[in-house]
Order: structure tokens, then C-alpha cells, then sequence
């Protein structure tokens, strides 16, 4: 499974192919084609994930976006809480399409003080639905017996040939089932 990852989507980077023949699961993955609400996060110092790379996510992906970059790097601003009020962030607002140069983008941004958190607080208000409380057992449903352990690591018998034998050469053999509805 991690070979057959890190090769379609870091290696071919067949996630930003319209039409691609990627295929997870037996299910066909477009990114092209999804248009709900998209929040992508960069961090300028992120020497992981640089910004200009999240940015190039924009163009692929439809529907209403925020991009977001933060001061620093990987991880201390985004888990830089927002009572700390330290660094900045930059978005660009009132368009219905980003730039497709990331350069273009942040001359266009403005910079706001404090935490970026807030914004996204205020996103996730926004496109996130109605509030429920969190369940009382862990996971979608309990687990027991022949089920316990499956998880999010179960797929149907239809998974790409490669990832179905990767989950059984690491001991999750005979538990490749589609997740009940």
C-alpha cells in the first residue's frame, strides 16, 4: 500500500490528472471534479509542504476556496494557538478565482495580525453543517470479534491489486471487505 501511494500521488502526482486512471478501492478519484468548499493552508516556511506547492492545489480543485498562508514553518504556526497572538497571516478575499501564480496571489493578499485560527473557525462555521455532539464509542460503530482491528483498513475485494497485497503481506489478509453503508 505505501509503495502504490507514495507512487500515484507523490511520484506521478496522478491526483492533479482530470481523469486520471487512479482508481482506490474500485472507486475512480477526480479531484478535478469535486466543488465543495475548499480551505487550503500553507505555511511560508514549511520546509515539507513549501506554500507555492498547497497553493498549486487551487487550480485543480473547484468550487469556493480560501488559501490561507501562515508565517513560520511546518509545524509551529499552525499549532501556535491563538491567545499567543505572535506572527501573521495573508488572505485574498472578494475573488471568485485565485491567480494561477502563487507570486500573483500573495501580492494580491493582505496580511492580517495574530493567529490564523480564527479564520478558519470562522470557515468551518460557515461550511461545516449543523453541530452534533461526538459519540459515546470510539469509531463510526463498535468493533468486535472477526471486526476488531478492521477499521479504516478495510477496503473492498475490488482494491487496486498492489494495495489489496500490500494489506495482506502486512498481516491484514482476509479482512479486505467493503465498510458497511
Amino acid at each position: 500500500m505505501c509503495v502504490w501511494y507514495l507512487r500515484n500521488t507523490y511520484m506521478e502526482n496522478k491526483l492533479k490528472e482530470p481523469n486520471a486512471p487512479l482508481t482506490v478501492c474500485g472507486e475512480s478519484v477526480d479531484l478535478t471534479s469535486l466543488t465543495l468548499p475548499i480551505f487550503i493552508y500553507g505555511s511560508c516556511g514549511d520546509h515539507i509542504v513549501p506554500w507555492k506547492s498547497a497553493y498549486a492545489s487551487a487550480p485543480i480543485l473547484s468550487g469556493p476556496q480560501k488559501f490561507v498562508l501562515g508565517t513560520s514553518g511546518h509545524i509551529v504556526r499552525v499549532i501556535n494557538p491563538p491567545s499567543k497572538n505572535k506572527r501573521s497571516f495573508w488572505i485574498m478575499e472578494g475573488v471568485d478565482h485565485f491567480p494561477a501564480d502563487a507570486d500573483d496571489w500573495f501580492d494580491a493578499a493582505t496580511e492580517h495580525p495574530g493567529s490564523w485560527w480564527s479564520t478558519w473557525s470562522a470557515w468551518l462555521a460557515e461550511n461545516a453543517g449543523e453541530q452534533v455532539a461526538a459519540g459515546k464509542a470510539q469509531g463510526s460503530q463498535a468493533l468486535s470479534g472477526d471486526r476488531a482491528g478492521v477499521g479504516a483498513m478495510s477496503c473492498s475485494a475490488t482494491c487496486e491489486p498492489q494495495m489489496r497485497n500490500s494489506l495482506i503481506e502486512n498481516g491484514i489478509g482476509g479482512r479486505c471487505q467493503r465498510k458497511p453503508k
